[in-house]
């Protein structure tokens, strides 16, 4: 289930539009789904090898919302406040009801939590691969595309793959 729901979730995303149009013109149901959002960040604060990026990915926010970060964009669009008041809204509610819940999952049934948390980890990574911002991408790869990108791309991968592997079989072998 842990690994079904990141990858649904970025299934379905990918065939809703972005949220460019959301942060300049929002109505007040966008206002409900930042909410909802910011509350979905905070559980990312609280699942180890979740990622707040990958979530804001996986829904098309991430690139609006940072790319609404300057003064300039404040001043264009000074609506945005009310977005960032509902994600902190969301954010500061998810800290406080899922760390109590996840403290009485951890309590109750360990086992079952533990596997949903390594699954939603592993589906994350999924999602960072397949999103809304990536499709852009890979839809621009027809276009110009550089196969050395990808060679370069895979061999870093594998490398960052030995490499995590070799400091874990590090840290085993000087921790006994």
């Amino acid at each position: 289930i842990g690994l079904a729901v990141p990858i649904a979730f970025s299934a379905i995303s990918c065939n809703i539009a972005t949220g460019d149009a959301v942060l300049e013109n929002a109505q007040w149901y966008h206002y409900i789904l930042f909410l909802v959002l910011g509350y979905v960040v905070a559980i990312t604060q609280l699942v180890p090898g979740l990622s707040a990026t990958a979530i804001l990915m996986m829904f098309g926010y991430f690139t609006p919302l940072v790319n609404s970060i300057s003064v300039t964009y404040w001043g264009t669009n000074p609506s945005v406040f009310i977005i960032y008041a509902c994600l902190a809204v969301g954010f500061i509610a998810g800290l406080l009801t899922v760390s109590k819940g996840m403290s009485k999952l951890l309590e109750k049934r360990r086992a079952p939590t533990f596997f949903t948390v390594a699954g939603m980890s592993l589906g994350s990574i999924i999602t960072m691969f397949y999103n809304t911002d990536m499709l852009g991408v890979y839809s621009g790869w027809g276009v110009g595309f550089m196969w050395w990108e990808l060679v370069l791309g895979i061999v870093l991968f594998i490398g960052g793959v030995a490499a995590a592997y070799f400091f874990v079989r590090y840290e085993r072998k000087h921790s006994k």
